[in-house]
């Protein structure tokens, strides 16, 4: 995927995106190979929450509706609209938003996009526009995506699905709430997200392993591993429990404690945490319901744990607090 995009700053809208964008925190998605052959309206209510040691942080409230609509065989369109409602601060290391200075900050957001996607053999393009507006903050982007994927079924119960991206942006990527924050302006990112699907006839189930690579111009590696169990139940009734591992390196800009260490004026800083090396845990578990004239409901719940020391191949980035989240999805959805 090639993405371009533009962004000015925002101290409230920073802070709001890192509630929604902690590595690691929300779930991977990846577009399909095909194009897809029927229409689907879905309204989603999110409800986030994270903490650390003796302090809660921030809480974020997410409405939103998605509409996907194909035109042909081989093209579609698809948007979303969502509001954001944020308050909170910033984690306790590194920021003007501890738990010592007593600042909190409420803001909320709302935005929405719309992308239409041309589906080749094995490849996609997708061009796109965005819209975001907060309280101080109104922003504006376009989009170029290319999508490179390869599905094979290795027997007659399970099927593999590999994808290739890739996305250069460019825009306003310091957090004005940091300290001497200061990041270079365009990053450029490589991702590879390979899915096995494995159907277990004996008990009507499915296995389904996860694993994405990615690597970004900003230094930092990241790897994710998933295991999840699609079992389905009586009366249409089905429950997906998961567990993910998530861990990456440093940004080569990020500098530890005490703040200041490192810093030149001029040269790339940062003490983001979200930039930091670690490894975090997330077991989920999800649980739907299909009706009849194609509706759906599911309820979903995470609970996010990080730690420094839980990074693959090595202890991670050293001074920082543990960090704990949980997010609650429910949505309903019609395929027509």
């Amino acid at each position: 995927m090639a993405a371009i995009e533009d962004a000015a700053p925002s101290h409230a809208g920073a802070l709001l995106a890192a509630a929604l964008a902690l590595p690691g925190v929300m779930p991977g998605t990846a577009a399909a190979q095909t194009a897809p052959d029927q229409s689907v309206i879905a309204l989603r209510y999110f409800d986030y929450r994270d903490w650390q040691p003796g302090a809660e942080r921030m809480t974020v409230k997410s409405p939103s509706l998605y509409v996907l609509r194909p035109l042909s065989e081989t093209l579609a369109l698809e948007g979303t609209l969502v509001y954001d409602a944020m308050s909170g601060a910033s984690p306790l290391a590194f920021n003007t938003l501890s738990g010592a200075s007593g600042i909190g900050v409420k803001d909320y957001r709302a935005a929405g996009d719309l992308k239409l996607t041309r589906y080749f053999d094995r490849w996609a393009v997708g061009v796109g526009g965005a819209y975001s507006h907060e309280r101080d903050y109104i922003s504006r982007a376009l989009s170029l995506d290319l999508l490179f994927g390869v599905t094979q079924a290795l027997n007659a119960t399970a099927i593999v699905q590999s994808n290739l991206t890739y996305s250069i942006g460019h825009g306003y990527y310091s957090d004005p709430y940091k300290l001497l924050d200061a990041r270079p302006d365009h990053r450029r990112t490589w991702a590879w997200l390979t899915r096995l699907n494995q159907h277990v006839p004996s008990l009507d189930a499915a296995l389904r392993l996860t694993y994405r690579y990615v690597h970004d111009s900003f230094g930092d590696q990241s790897h994710m591993f998933e295991i999840a169990w699609f079992q389905p139940l009586p009366y249409a009734f089905a429950v997906t429990p998961s567990l993910r591992y998530y861990t990456q390196s440093a940004a080569d800009f990020f500098f530890g404690p005490p703040l200041g260490n490192g810093f030149e004026p001029g040269a790339p800083y940062t003490a983001d945490t979200r930039l930091s090396a670690f490894g975090a845990l997330t077991p989920a578990v999800k649980v739907e319901r299909q009706f009849a004239g194609g509706w759906s409901a599911d309820l979903s719940f995470s609970y996010y744990q990080q730690r420094s020391s839980w990074r693959l191949g090595g202890d991670g980035s050293t001074g920082l607090l543990p960090f704990s989240a949980r997010w609650i999805a429910v949505g309903i959805a019609k395929t027509f």
